[in-house]
C-alpha cells in the first residue's frame, strides 16, 4: 500500500490497538470527520437546490507531522510507533469550499485533535468489544 490514504486512519487503530505502524505517505492533505461529511450531505439535502453541481467538500488540511501528534496526544504510549514514509503523492493539501457553504450554509467542521481523538476512543472501544479485526485491517 505504498500510497494508500487510509494509513493514517490505519495509524489511529494502530495505535488504539498498542502497536506500531507507518502511515504510507508524507503530504499536507484533507480530512473530515465522518459525522461532518454526512451533516454536510444532510443540509445539502435540505438547502432546496435544483440541479446536478458538484461542489468541494473542504474540511482540515492536515500535514502527516500533525496527524502523528494529534495520534500521539491521544494515544501517549504510542509516541514514536507511529512513522511517517517518505514519499509524496502530491495530493491537494487544501480545498476550496467557498462555493459549497455559498450554497448551503457553513459548515461545522470538527478541530482535527478532537475527531482523532474520537476516532480513537471508538476504535478502542470496537477492539474492547472484539468487533474490529485489528491485524487483519492493518495487514490490507
Amino acid at each position: 500500500c505504498s500510497s494508500d490514504l487510509s494509513t493514517p486512519t490505519k495509524a489511529m487503530l494502530a495505535a488504539a490497538a498498542g502497536k506500531p505502524y507507518q502511515i504510507s505517505f508524507n503530504d499536507t492533505v484533507m480530512y473530515q470527520y465522518a459525522d461532518d461529511a454526512a451533516m454536510a450531505f444532510i443540509q445539502a439535502s435540505r438547502a432546496g437546490l435544483s440541479g446536478a453541481e458538484v461542489y468541494n467538500l473542504g474540511g482540515s488540511s492536515v500535514s502527516m507531522n500533525e496527524v502523528v501528534r494529534a495520534i500521539s496526544k491521544v494515544a501517549n504510549e504510542s509516541t514514536g510507533t507511529i512513522t511517517i514514509a517518505d514519499q509524496k503523492i502530491g495530493a491537494p493539501g487544501h480545498i476550496d469550499a467557498s462555493a459549497l457553504h455559498d450554497a448551503i450554509g457553513p459548515i461545522d467542521w470538527t478541530e482535527f485533535e478532537d475527531g482523532v481523538s474520537k476516532t480513537i476512543m471508538q476504535f478502542r472501544q470496537g477492539i474492547s468489544a472484539k468487533k474490529i479485526d485489528v491485524d487483519r485491517i492493518l495487514a490490507t
